[in-house]
């Protein structure tokens, strides 16, 4: 039994050497084992187990199997993989295309900068409304510029800090006595006074190349300009001509001076309304009110003798006109009738001159013909022979006429 046994033992550890010898031969074939240990795994993964002696070989054709199907799926792996990495990539360089795409609208234009240099030449460097190809960013920058609305600017530096819903609402922007420097603005008048000033400008923007390349912030330009506008208008004109009796004068100069300025300039801007406003300083506001007040009531005073001294000279002129033209009618009728008469008198005088008594007899005649025209009764006394007069006795309070009587009996 235990010879048995013992010859039983044996086979195993010969079997065990011829597979640790095969096993050894098969380690110096593969590079010391481990792709053996990699195919041992793969064809424990897959339930295949190595056998011992003559199975071998089998094994070996099983594992160059196994390999090639494995090279197979890491090749279509790598196939798909590639596949999508192409498509990632169309889609990256369609998408960085379409980001180069860059939409001007029609109420602007458009610089492109590359490197900070425009793109083109002359007029070719405004890009007009639509669409336009420029590189991101930092390659090439597109700056738009607003060209078709009117942009606004305004000059605060001799201005107060309030605004003018809280002064229209009767706040104080200077609760002391003194207008402080580092608070609110103020301008110096040509007689060393202060007062505030204010101007508001709408402008367009004519040159788009101008106004953005050739100042770092045009903006602060335009308002610089404003300042000195202001500054110097202030300086040739008293604190009471701008605010009250010159103030138009006042807004002309300012206008003037900021249109030099920007002549000088050429910030490639057009002015279109410039609005001044001129104020004295709050906390002597109510003096110059008083004196507004009384200017304002001396020129209604003014305004109305003038009205009254033109009404009284056109009255008495027309007056006059009517008595002068009266006199010159009634010396004109006056005239005529003396020169008629002359006429008249002097056609006659032949038949005086002819018949004196007869002339006279027949001018009687004539003149008791007009006055007895309208005389009711009429009496005619003859000269008596002897040459007396006669006695004549008038009832004054004749007796009425009876009805039916013959008023020739």
């Amino acid at each position: 039994m235990s010879d048995e046994k013992h010859e039983h033992s044996d086979k195993p550890e010969e079997a065990q050497e011829g597979h640790s010898h095969e096993g050894h031969d098969h380690d110096h074939g593969h590079d010391h084992g481990k792709p053996a240990a990699k195919t041992d795994d793969a064809l424990s993964q897959l339930g295949v187990q190595r056998k011992s002696g003559g199975e071998t070989e089998q094994d070996a054709e099983e594992v160059e199997v196994l390999e090639d199907s494995n090279t197979r799926a890491l090749s279509e792996a790598l196939s798909s993989s590639f596949f999508f990495v192409k498509i990632l990539v169309a889609v990256l360089l369609v998408g960085f295309a379409f980001s180069c795409v860059r939409t001007v609208e029609p109420n602007e234009v458009a610089i492109i900068l590359r490197f900070g240099k425009p793109v083109g030449v002359g007029a070719d460097q405004v890009k007009r409304p639509g669409l336009h190809w420029a590189f991101p960013y930092p390659i090439d920058e597109v700056v738009k510029i607003p060209v078709g609305e009117s942009r606004k600017a305004v000059s605060t530096a001799g201005w107060l800090s309030y605004s003018d819903e809280q002064m229209a609402g009767g706040d104080d922007p200077n609760a002391s006595d003194v207008i402080q420097p580092g608070e609110h603005g103020y301008t110096l008048t040509s007689d060393l006074n202060m007062i505030h000033v204010r101007a508001k400008l709408n402008y367009r923007i004519s040159d788009p190349v101008r106004y953005v390349l050739a100042f770092r912030d045009s903006t602060n330009v335009v308002e610089n300009l404003l300042d000195n506008a202001i500054f110097y208008a202030s300086a040739h004109f008293t604190g009471q001509d701008a605010i009250s009796s010159k103030r138009p004068a006042f807004q002309e100069l300012v206008k003037n001076r900021f249109e030099k300025n920007l002549l000088e300039t050429d910030l490639g801007i057009q002015s279109e309304l410039m609005v001044v406003d001129a104020r004295a300083p709050m906390y002597v506001k109510p003096h110059f009110d008083q004196v507004l007040n009384a200017e304002q009531m001396r020129a209604q005073t003014i305004s109305g003798a003038r009205t009254y001294y033109s009404e009284a000279l056109q009255n008495a002129m027309g007056q006059s006109n009517v008595v002068v033209l009266t006199s010159i009618s009634r010396s004109n009728e006056v005239v005529q009738a003396v020169s008629a008469e002359a006429s008249y008198f002097k056609d006659q005088l032949p038949f005086y001159e002819r018949n004196p008594e007869l002339f006279e007899q027949r001018l009687k005649i004539a003149s008791l013909h007009r006055v007895l025209t309208n005389a009711q009764d009429k009496f005619y006394l003859p000269k008596r022979p002897d040459g007396k007069s006669r006695e004549l006795r008038i009832l004054v309070t004749p007796e009425p006429k009876k009805r039916g009587a013959n008023p020739n009996q």
